[in-house]
């Protein structure tokens, strides 16, 4: 979880550099230096500690932990790095543009300050080479699997991008674009057990006694997994996972550490709590939420603001906010149901405590955002075993929330897709209009003109032009008709023909429809048109000295 935490903040401060320009002369001799900076944070906490100064200690420690991330922020914002990419690719990198592989060498320094702040930390954990090592490869394919789902995202994006067909359409149409949000989750949620049994260390648990204790547990359970996994921390980790929604695609995963430190009647309970996790279906109960909380925000921000970007953020920013809150705070609790479910199941609440606190060792005391600290862990499990109503009210609870988060996901996910569908005739013209098929988009006008006013209109100026076989309109075409309107001075006819160039996805046509729509009109020649892109600019006042002589002659 640090290090997606890690990558997030990354991403943040990329958005910031493709949002905000950089102003000044990028300084590109100290980019390549900012790898020392995760060092230089180690070395004087380290100082701080010896020197008995432990708050400044570990404010210092949390620097070096977030060292990465302030390399590449420096990077970034006060060095100018996404205008070098720029410079150097050729590529825009806008924020709100559809990745490009300019965006993975953007991202690329991030990724080289993280490694040296891993190394950093491996260093001041562990003295001897052969646990630097050791930690530092952890760690590092750690960080590898919280990396590896963000460039598959931006590769299937890239791959996606190439065909502008694909592209416009997902972002044009909202139908098109929840099946192809739909079609990550599921593509994300397939590859999730390979991605996490490459990227870690693991082997196929060998043969012997806990092999043979996990499958009567799992038999016992009615339970079934695509295979058991090692997973190879050296010594660094006493943990275990689940990953994968189906049978086929299951997989758990259990530490070299968490099987050298507990017996076999623990690990029989451990097993049991990963099992739990599956049995009480919480991977599709966080799904509902996380459907609940992320596309309902985003169908309320649309209700609330639906011409107002900044309300629109604001909403959606609140909602993934109570999102974070709310996925905690199930987390923390699924656990203990996890927990309730290994000892109903093993019947040993005994062994389970002592697995709980055994892994939790000398942090005992110490919770965290997903996890209850392993003393009100422990306190739980004393007080359900022996308190039945307790106990009882606990599971229905629980069982409520799951119940309410599949319904509240299954509404909001129904709602969103009636929406969407409502509006795929209109969303569909305006994808045409962008593509310049404008035949089709004209024979499909009958019936889904939508709600703009301004909608007929732009499908009559398409027909004009439009080609008899439906095949794209080429781009002169449309300039030469706006050229033609400016020239004879019908800027009421031209600022139909700027809305079609400015759909065609032009660099200056949302600038020239901009300052169209300013009016009215200026007859002096020289007024008004200062800001307008050349070379719209000199046929505007073509059509305005036009204007003029015919005024001048209906004068006379």
């Amino acid at each position: 979880m640090r290090f997606l935490v890690h990558i997030l903040m990354a991403i943040a401060v990329m958005a910031y550099g493709q949002a905000v320009r950089f102003e000044g002369h990028p300084r590109t001799n100290w980019i390549p230096l900012l790898v020392l900076l995760p060092y230089g944070l180690v070395v004087v906490a380290t100082r701080a500690g010896m020197m008995g100064r432990f708050r400044l200690a570990f404010v210092l420690g949390k620097l070096a932990h977030l060292s990465g991330v302030l390399a590449y922020a420096l990077c970034v914002v006060v060095f100018g790095w996404i205008e070098v990419v720029r410079d150097w690719s050729g590529q825009a990198l806008e924020f709100e543009a559809w990745p490009q592989w300019g965006l993975l060498v953007a991202f690329a320094p991030f990724v080289v300050y993280q490694l040296a702040c891993i190394h950093a930390e491996s260093v001041a954990m562990r003295v001897r080479s052969g646990k630097i090592w050791s930690m530092f490869r952890f760690q590092t394919r750690m960080f590898a699997s919280a990396l590896a789902p963000f460039l598959v995202y931006v590769l299937i994006s890239i791959l996606f991008a190439r065909s502008d067909t694909l592209r416009v359409h997902i972002e044009s149409v909202r139908l098109i674009e929840g099946a192809y949000l739909a079609f990550l989750f599921a593509l994300f949620g397939g590859l999730m057990p390979a991605l996490l049994s490459s990227t870690w260390e693991t082997n196929p648990l060998p043969p012997g006694q806990a092999r043979d204790l996990f499958q009567h547990v799992a038999a016992r359970a009615d339970f079934r997994s695509r295979e058991v996994l090692l997973w190879n921390t050296g010594d660094s980790m006493a943990n275990a996972a689940i990953v994968g929604l189906s049978a086929r695609s299951r997989v758990v995963l259990l530490s070299d550490s968490l099987l050298a430190m507990l017996g076999p009647r623990e690990l029989a309970c451990v097993y049991g709590h990963e099992i739990g996790h599956s049995k009480r279906h919480h991977v599709p109960i966080f799904l509902g939420w996380t459907v609940f909380f992320l596309m309902g925000g985003n169908w309320l921000a649309g209700v609330l603001f639906p011409h107002s970007d900044w309300g629109a953020m604001a909403v959606v920013g609140i909602a993934l906010v109570l999102w974070y809150v709310c996925f905690g705070w199930m987390s923390r609790r699924f656990e203990l149901e996890a927990d309730l479910y290994s000892m109903q199941l093993t019947g040993d609440p005994e062994a389970l405590i002592q697995a709980l606190e055994r892994v939790g060792g000398g942090a005992r005391d110490q919770g965290g955002w997903r996890h209850f600290s392993t003393a009100r862990r422990v306190q739980f499990l004393h007080r359900a075993a022996f308190d039945e109503v307790f106990r009882l009210r606990f599971l229905r609870r629980i069982r409520s929330l799951g119940k309410a988060g599949l319904v509240l996901g299954g509404v909001v996910l129904v709602v969103s897709i009636v929406s969407m569908a409502r509006h795929f005739g209109e969303d569909r013209l305006h994808a045409r209009l962008t593509l310049g098929t404008y035949a089709p988009a004209w024979g499909q006008s009958d019936t889904d003109l939508g709600t703009e006013p301004e909608f007929a209109s732009l499908l009559e100026l398409a027909s004009q032009i439009a080609n008899p076989d439906g095949s794209r309109v080429p781009l002169e075409r449309v300039e030469s008709a706006l050229q033609d309107a400016l020239t004879q001075g019908d800027f009421d006819l031209a600022v139909g023909w700027a809305q079609l160039l400015s759909k065609r996805e032009q660099p200056d046509a949302d600038r020239l429809l901009e300052q169209m729509r300013i009016g009215p009109w200026p007859l002096d020649l020289n007024a008004g048109l200062e800001d307008w892109p050349i070379p719209w600019r000199g046929y505007a006042l073509e059509g305005l000295e036009a204007l003029r002589r015919d005024r001048e002659a209906q004068a006379r």
